[in-house]
């Protein structure tokens, strides 16, 4: 089973009637975005998240998640958070690259750049279903409990939680301080994923925070994140 969004609905005229069109975003095994059309799917609405499955025959069957309800559905548990974090991961991506390639396209042709600059207002509109996605992703963390029995499990989705909320437009100095103070306890234990630690440390370096605050404390605690990363880069170049 997978998990996808509605990331957009498209009206269309066939013939003498207007039909409704959802697209939906979904993460494969291989955490490639995979895009599926459904015609005339009037029970979905954009930023709606959906367990998706597919039968035998190569049908996909959609059913919708309920809204921020973690602890009544048991397929919303820590494995349905890795994939919600890959959702939101590529589709960020994707949009990403979809922006730079109009960008490039629209220096070479004046005529280019009036035709896609009417895309923006579509782009603008992904950005606000990914910052919903996000808010989502981390009012779903906040209800994993520790697990004794699979610690590493739950520090990942801590760095995952803190590579979300770095995307956030309202990330401030009070959640930059926390989310420091947690990588950085985190950061001493074995069993963390590196890759998933060094995604969050680089995160916590390059965030930009609203109403920023240059001050002792926050250049010691970025001191204390660059040696950090740099002890972890240096573990890896000598697995090599």
């Amino acid at each position: 089973m997978y998990l996808g969004v509605v990331s957009n609905t498209v009206i269309k005229q066939n013939e003498q009637t207007l039909e409704r069109y959802v697209s939906i975003s979904l993460c494969d095994r291989a955490n490639k975005l995979t895009k599926i059309t459904l015609k005339n799917a009037k029970e979905f609405k954009i930023g709606d998240l959906l367990f998706v499955k597919i039968d035998e025959d190569g049908v996909y069957n959609f059913e919708k998640v309920p809204d921020l309800v973690f602890d009544k559905d048991s397929r919303l548990d820590e494995i349905f958070l890795f994939q919600f974090f890959n959702l939101i991961d590529e589709e960020t991506k994707t949009l990403k690259k979809e922006k730079e390639k109009m960008y490039q396209e629209s220096k070479q042709d004046e005529l280019i750049f009036k035709v896609l600059s009417s895309l923006f207002g579509n782009f603008t509109f992904r950005e606000f279903i990914i910052e919903t996605l996000r808010h989502n992703f981390i009012c779903y963390a906040k209800n994993i409990k520790l697990d004794l029995n699979d610690i590493k499990k739950y520090l990942e989705i801590q760095c995952m939680k803190i590579i979300i909320e770095t995307q956030s437009s309202s990330f401030n100095f009070e959640n930059w301080l926390n989310s420091v103070t947690l990588i950085l306890y985190l950061s001493n234990n074995n069993d963390i994923d590196e890759e998933l630690l060094t995604r969050a440390i680089e995160a916590l370096l390059n965030v930009k925070i609203v109403n920023n605050e240059t001050n002792e404390l926050k250049l010691q605690l970025e001191q204390q994140l660059e040696e950090k990363l740099n002890e972890i880069k240096g573990k890896r170049k000598k697995l090599v």
